[in-house]
């Protein structure tokens, strides 16, 4: 590591405006021409998602825990930086940084089960109504249809 980099802390304050419930909260640091950070082990922390995972692909971690967060409510996370592009005598750091809320999986279920069912009357209405032939016809009589 350079003589003159340094690791800020990073916290960010989230609120949940997506309509779903959240299970966890993945944060990724891709690099780039922006800057390259790498997360400092041991450094993530967050009251709501206190269990965080770390070494996931492009230097990633996720935050979970044991309770949704819903629809409306807040989360704060922090975590340390590695990057050698922190300038100190203006307090200035920039990398990439890619963010993603993690839905509840029932939800998701749902939704997709929803989608199913408006794809399926979709395609009966587009091929109009069906009728079907009842009870037996000889020949010269007319069935009924309903």
């Amino acid at each position: 590591m350079d003589s003159d980099s340094t690791t800020p802390a990073v916290v960010i304050n989230i609120t949940n405006m997506t309509g779903l419930p959240w299970t966890s909260y993945l944060i990724e640091m891709p690099g780039g021409i922006v800057g390259v950070g790498l997360i400092v082990d041991g450094s993530a922390e967050s009251i709501e998602f206190p269990q965080v995972t770390y070494g996931l692909p492009y230097n990633g971690i996720e935050f979970s825990g044991p309770e949704l967060l819903a629809d409306g409510e807040s989360l704060t996370i922090g975590f340390d930086v590695w990057t050698q592009s922190y300038k100190p005598e203006i307090n200035v750091f920039r990398f990439n940084l890619k963010q993603n809320a993690i839905p509840e999986p029932t939800t998701i279920s749902l939704l997709a089960v929803g989608v199913l069912t408006l794809l399926r009357k979709r395609r009966s209405w587009k091929r109009g109504p069906q009728f079907k032939k009842t009870g037996t016809t000889e020949l010269g009589q007319a069935g009924s249809y309903q």
